[in-house]
């Protein structure tokens, strides 16, 4: 499926799968808006001061803004292979970020000052280089294992924030922002089945909904509602100043 768009004074421009097309530009909204101002954030505050983790996760999320404008080159103007690329190295990126971002919420991993930060950006050439010299193999296990990876804490997380909820002693206030995070990440969850769900139901929403609901827009349905729930999470986190170190996960 595709569709011509004109250009005053310049020849069409063919763009396949329209609507998918939309949900990545949605995505790119997303993971721009999110990135930026937790980016603002993180660096508006004293070094030190800031929450944890919202330097690394606004990378995480910028990330995914380039992730889908080389999804968005790639799969709409099959323009290859930069972009294709661009289009793993940058889910890779993503997925690698918030697993940092998980692991400062923790309390393992520190990105508040600027010789860590340094750190942190010098690995994102490091890893770009590495895909684009790399076989493809590579580069499909780039975004694949901290994908699934990120899932696996994602869910740890819920069962860290359902147990934090319950503590009496963390007051009221904290309490009720626990069970707001915990909502959230339930809500991303829902993203991620999504977009593994389309994996197997590809044919049957192309043959009964039509094939512009094939398996590419519902990826990124489910990754871009994933992505907006995991920044109210951090929001929530980062304003409340919820604590996970050395919190049970049962």
């Amino acid at each position: 499926m595709f569709s011509c768009l004109q250009l005053p004074g310049r020849p069409p421009v063919t763009v396949f799968w329209p609507l998918a097309a939309c949900m990545i530009i949605a995505g790119l909204i997303v993971g721009w808006g999110a990135g930026v101002h937790l980016l603002t954030r993180a660096l508006s505050r004293k070094p030190g001061g800031n929450c944890r983790g919202l330097f690394v996760w606004s990378l995480s999320f910028l990330s995914y803004g380039f992730m889908c404008i080389g999804g968005f080159f790639y799969h709409c103007l099959h323009i290859a292979p930069v972009f294709q690329v661009m289009d793993v190295t940058a889910t890779g990126l993503s997925s690698m970020s918030a697993m940092a971002g998980f692991a400062a919420f923790s309390g393992t991993f520190d990105d508040r000052t600027l010789t860590q930060r340094l750190i942190v950006l010098a690995f994102y050439p490091v890893v770009a280089f590495a895909a684009v010299i790399g076989p493809v193999w590579f580069r499909e296990q780039l975004y694949l294992i901290p994908s699934f990876h990120v899932f696996g804490v994602g869910f740890k997380y819920i069962r860290k924030c359902g147990f934090q909820a319950r503590r009496a002693e963390l007051g009221a206030t904290q309490q009720a922002a626990f069970k707001a995070a915990k909502a959230w990440l339930l809500l991303g969850s829902l993203g991620i089945c999504v977009g593994l769900a389309s994996l197997f139901a590809d044919k049957w929403c192309c043959v009964h909904l039509g094939a512009h609901f094939n398996i590419l827009w519902w990826i990124f349905l489910g990754s871009n509602l994933a992505m907006f729930t995991l920044y109210r999470f951090i929001l929530i986190v980062d304003s409340n100043k919820l604590q996970f170190k050395h919190v049970k996960s049962q």
